[in-house]
């Protein structure tokens, strides 16, 4: 008997030396999860709390948060005033949770956040959410409830986070819904018509992804918060921000109006129809995910204002050829151009210091990369996994990044110059520019579709071909010999506009055009 329990107590000592070196250590019950954020878990009661203020922290997978070996434990969640934003997966996996508090001061709840937590019967939801993310309470004890599904929906108090599966024809969103959280309605995809009410203050990231159907959407004119237009097209109050193109819209080219800086993530999702599409020269953001699988989308210029590409963005764009990242761009994101099969040639500037997983996934077509630094610097940019087309295309450095639009941060003239064009006649715009230093440029840009443009290399004059009945605004900018934007010595970026109306009246003549402005803002040149 004592032999065999020496050999037993020999064969755990022997398998704890082996397999459990971390058998004495006790798990993290503390640490930061955020900024200014911190938790703590108390062994005794299962109580683990979150203190601080800001946002927690975004993970990757539950399995990346710092309290993952405690997670089972839980018993109740406390989330302190003072705290913004639970992160993604934040709480994912607290399957014994019984009991959370979330606060007031909340505002924005992650994909996934309580994920699995089974014992979760119930939610309060803060007064001012704005954003309750995909998955967000997936499988946690009220989705598992089958009687808090009405009808098919899935409502936490007037937050809809499920819609009627399988639906078809009209859909119209019941009256007092406050917020549409993301993906609510992704397996909702043969609605053709959408009835948005007065209630609703926030519609989330792709709340409306694969309705791939849809086709006509009306926004309660009584909304606070959005609007729809006469092609069903849904943006903010203020015009800012374009939240959602209809996938089945029947167009096959499109303006954004010159008021929009954002488009929300995945505005143009799976635009079945979309071949063309005119960015606003002030636009700023392009979300993530914003013009998936537009498989037709053959053209778009980005201007010199955007900022931000998202993750995603273009991903599954085949029939996109040649792509100008615009410079002051830091980042390429995961998946940006993944899958974009027709990409021939891409244009990177020296802004760019990483380039995500699988950003750049092209078919063998897939040639030439147009980079405006050194070689240096091209080697210094962080690539992540599985870009492979970038290893077998032709790197060309010190290329000019040249931007199509300008970022007009003064109104150089407050009201342009008015000229009437012949419909069909063509007229010369002269810039009036001396002595342009040397690899110094003008380029020209249009607000509007009724006329084309052919400016000549350098940009001193530009041809303009009336092709609609309209109105449009010319617009004309100095860069540099790195296709950056000049500034004159007030700091004020030297560009300029003219409005032309097409008209079908007889014209034909060279304007003159801001000969007086330039030969003035040029005199730092000559």
């Amino acid at each position: 008997m004592k032999t065999m329990f020496k050999r037993t107590l020999s064969f755990i000592l022997t398998a704890m030396m082996l397999f459990g070196i971390c058998v004495f250590a006790s798990a993290e019950t503390n640490g930061t999860c955020g900024e200014n954020v911190t938790w703590s878990f108390d062994e005794n009661t299962g109580a683990f709390t979150v203190s601080g203020t800001g946002d927690i922290e975004n993970y990757i997978d539950y399995t990346e948060t710092p309290w993952y070996s405690v997670a089972s434990s839980v018993k109740s969640i406390t989330i302190s005033n003072g705290i913004t934003s639970i992160g993604n997966y934040a709480f994912a996996m607290f399957e014994n949770a019984e009991t959370v508090s979330i606060p007031e001061s909340v505002t924005k709840i992650g994909d996934y956040a309580f994920y699995n937590c089974e014992k979760l019967q119930s939610f309060d939801i803060p007064e001012n959410i704005m954003h309750i993310g995909d998955g967000s309470f997936y499988y946690s004890g009220y989705y598992n409830n089958e009687s808090n599904w009405v009808d098919g929906e899935l409502y936490i108090e007037n937050c809809l986070l499920y819609a009627v599966e399988d639906k078809k024809g009209t859909y119209e969103i019941k009256p007092g819904t406050k917020l549409i959280a993301s993906f609510a309605f992704l397996f909702t995809v043969e609605i053709n018509e959408l009835i948005i009410p007065e209630s609703v203050e926030h519609i989330c990231d792709n709340a409306f992804f694969q309705c791939v159907y849809l086709d006509k959407i009306t926004v309660d004119k009584n909304n606070a918060y959005y609007l729809s237009d006469e092609n069903s097209i849904i943006f903010n109050k203020e015009k800012t921000e374009l939240v959602l193109y209809p996938a089945k819209n029947p167009q096959t080219s499109y303006d954004i109006p010159e008021s929009v800086k954002k488009i929300g993530n995945g505005a143009f999702a799976l635009a079945e129809n979309l071949i063309e599409i005119s960015l606003p020269s002030e636009l700023t953001h392009i979300g993530n995910w914003s013009f998936i699988y537009c498989h037709y989308l053959r053209s778009i210029n980005i201007p010199a204002g955007v900022t931000y590409i998202g993750e995603g963005a273009f991903m599954g764009c085949v029939a996109l050829e040649n792509f100008v990242v615009p410079y002051g761009i830091t980042e390429i994101g995961k998946y940006t151009f993944a899958f974009c099969y027709g990409m021939k040639s891409i244009t990177i500037p020296d802004t760019i210091t990483s380039i995500g997983v699988q950003a750049m996934v092209f078919e063998e077509t897939f040639g030439d990369v147009y980079y405006s630094g050194t070689e240096d610097e091209w080697n210094a940019i962080f690539v992540d996994k599985y870009n492979v087309s970038l290893d077998n295309a032709t790197i060309h450095y010190n290329t000019v990044v040249v931007d199509y639009f300008f970022n007009e941060n003064t109104q150089i003239i407050e009201t342009p110059l008015s000229t009437t064009i012949n419909y069909g006649e063509t007229i010369t715009l002269n810039c009036g520019i001396k002595n342009l230093p040397e690899g110094y440029r003008v380029v020209w840009g249009l607000e509007g579709n009724v006329v084309k443009i052919n400016p000549t290399f350098e940009g001193l004059t530009c041809e303009v071909t009336s092709v609609g009945d309209g109105e449009v605004v010319i617009k004309a900018g100095v860069i540099d010999e790195n296709g950056n934007p000049v500034r004159d010595n007030n700091g004020n970026y030297i560009v300029a506009s003219q409005k032309l109306v097409s008209k079908m009246n007889v014209f034909d003549v060279i304007v003159d055009f801001f000969t007086r402005i330039f030969d003035f803002l040029f005199g730092l040149f000559r």
